[in-house]
């Protein structure tokens, strides 16, 4: 970010505008990955204090995923399949936007090309799934998937990814009084925060 911002300071007169709208452009796509970065970081340091605050209210679900949806920019292809479902839960606004795009970020580095964004209710609890094609967590590694700063060890990691998110989405998904859980199923990875229903 600093480094962007002194380049395109020092070059401003002599950056054509499309050079100067792409500076500006990496600028505010690594604002938003270090802004993302600090906020799991915090939360991982304040779980290992007991300092985690969550202040449940009704949400609505879907509210928050177009929130993320419209905050940040996806590789992948995001299909939102809205059922008419009620999809209100009894949490805390800000960590459930927070764990949604932990997932989508987790399945847009580390999925494959088609992500799928599914609500469905149970008994007393309603469940968000963030759904995608890609190989899966190997199945050596799911025992060990949401710890923090978790390797696979694969050779195709991510450069920007630190291993915090799923790990911070579990933590955040159990104070609110839910999980956060994963399955592969046919050829795909089946990310699911459960919560209570409002």
């Amino acid at each position: 970010v600093v480094g962007f911002a002194h380049q395109l300071r020092r070059r401003l007169d002599e950056l054509s505008p499309d050079e100067t709208a792409g500076y500006v452009e990496m600028i505010r796509d690594q604002a938003v990955e270090a802004g993302d970065l600090v906020e799991d970081l915090l939360v991982a340091s304040r779980t290992e204090t007991g300092n985690v605050t969550v202040s449940p209210e009704p949400v609505d679900l879907w509210e928050q995923v177009d929130a993320v949806m419209a905050a940040r920019e996806f590789e992948a292809a995001v299909t939102i399949e809205r059922t008419g479902i009620e999809a209100k839960v009894l949490a805390d606004p800000m960590r459930v936007r927070q764990v949604i795009r932990n997932l989508l970020s987790n399945a847009d580095r580390h999925g494959g090309d088609q992500i799928t964004v599914r609500v469905l209710t149970g008994e007393g609890t309603t469940s968000l799934f963030v759904i995608d094609d890609g190989p899966g967590v190997p199945e050596g590694e799911r025992a060990g998937m949401f710890e923090p700063f978790h390797d696979d060890g694969s050779t195709d990691r991510a450069p920007d990814s630190v291993g915090l998110g799923l790990s911070v989405s579990r933590s955040l998904a159990r104070l609110m009084d839910g999980d956060l859980t994963y399955v592969y199923y046919r050829d795909h990875s089946f990310f699911e925060m459960r919560l209570p229903s409002a």
